[in-house]
C-alpha cells in the first residue's frame, strides 16, 4: 500500500470513530430525554379522586364514584353501586388497570348499575392518565379520554356522618335501633362531637395518613327509656367508636376499623348537625 493509501484508510477509520461517537451522544440524548418523560409524570400514590364525567355515559353524576391510588401497586374506591379494590401499574404516564377486582355485591337500582359498568370499562380501557390543575384524566390507547376525575379530600376535617352500624363488643356489627339516632360531626379544630342515641358526647381526635386516635370521651348525663335497650346502644358505641384505628373511605361511606382490620363503626355521610341538636 502506498502512503497515500494507507493516508486515505486512517482518515476513513478516524472519520467512522468520529460518526460512532456522535451518534452515541445522539443516542444517549434520546435515552435521557425518554427518562426524563417517563419520570415527568405526577406520582398517583396517595391521591383520591371523585369522578366527574365519563365518555360512556352523558349522565355520570348518579351516585358519587371514586379513585384512589392506595399505594404503588393498589387501588380502591366506590364504583356508585360497591365498593371495589384491584391493582394498577404506572410508566411513566402509561397507566394499566387489569380487570380483575374484587368487590362487595349489593344490588342497586338500574342508574347506578349502569354507572357502575360503565365506569368499570372505563378502567379497563385505560392506557395512560393525564394530572392538570387538580383534575385526573384517563385515556385510552387511542388517546381518547374515557373518564375525568377531581381531586378529592380524604380527611374528617369538616365532615358529619350519620351511624348505620357499629361493633356491640361481641364481634358483630349490628344496626343503630329504630327511632333512635347515632352521628359524629368532626370538626376543623380536632373535635368531634354527635349524639349517642339518647346522650350528646364529646372527645378529641387526630387524624393522620389514614388513621386516627380518640381522646377521652365526655358524655352528658341524661337517661332516656325509649326505644328499649337506647342507654346499651350508647355504651356499645362509644366504646366501638373509640378502638377505631384506621379509616377507609368509600364513596359517602366512612369506615373506622380497629388495628387488627375488624370494623368498629360504619357511617354515611350527611348534612352538618344543627346547633340546636
Amino acid at each position: 500500500m502506498n502512503g497515500a493509501g494507507y493516508i486515505r484508510v486512517v482518515s476513513n477509520y478516524k472519520l467512522a470513530l468520529m460518526s460512532l461517537w456522535l451518534m452515541s451522544i445522539g443516542l444517549t440524548g434520546c435515552v435521557d430525554s425518554l427518562t426524563t418523560n417517563e419520570t415527568s409524570a405526577p406520582s398517583l400514590i396517595g391521591t383520591a379522586w371523585r369522578l366527574s364525567s365519563l365518555a360512556r355515559l352523558e349522565d355520570s353524576n348518579a351516585a358519587v364514584t371514586t379513585l384512589r391510588f392506595e399505594d404503588e401497586s393498589t387501588l380502591g374506591g366506590f364504583d356508585g353501586c360497591n365498593s371495589y379494590r384491584g391493582s394498577y401499574s404506572v410508566t411513566g404516564s402509561a397507566l394499566h388497570i387489569p380487570g380483575e377486582m374484587t368487590a362487595t355485591l349489593a344490588a342497586c337500582p338500574q342508574p347506578l348499575e349502569r354507572q357502575a359498568s360503565a365506569f368499570r370499562k372505563a378502567l379497563q380501557d385505560t392506557a395512560s392518565f393525564v394530572v392538570d390543575d387538580k383534575r385526573l384524566q384517563l385515556r385510552n390507547a387511542q388517546a381518547q379520554e374515557v373518564a375525568v376525575f377531581a381531586a378529592a379530600s380524604l380527611t374528617l376535617a369538616g365532615t358529619s356522618w350519620d351511624v348505620v352500624g357499629y361493633d356491640n363488643g361481641k364481634q358483630a356489627v349490628v344496626s343503630v335501633l329504630p327511632d333512635s339516632r347515632i352521628n359524629a360531626l368532626f370538626a376543623n379544630d380536632g373535635q368531634v362531637t354527635g349524639s349517642a342515641g339518647c346522650n350528646r358526647y364529646f372527645a378529641s381526635y387526630q387524624e393522620t395518613d389514614g388513621h386516627i386516635v380518640i381522646g377521652q370521651i365526655a358524655v352528658t348525663r341524661k337517661f332516656c327509656a325509649k326505644p328499649a335497650a337506647i342507654m346499651q346502644q350508647e355504651q356499645e358505641y362509644l366504646a366501638a367508636l373509640q378502638s377505631g384505628k384506621r379509616l377507609q373511605f368509600s364513596g359517602d361511606r366512612l369506615t373506622l376499623r380497629t388495628h387488627k382490620g375488624a370494623i368498629a363503626v360504619s357511617l354515611a355521610r350527611s348534612p352538618a348537625p344543627s346547633a340546636s341538636e
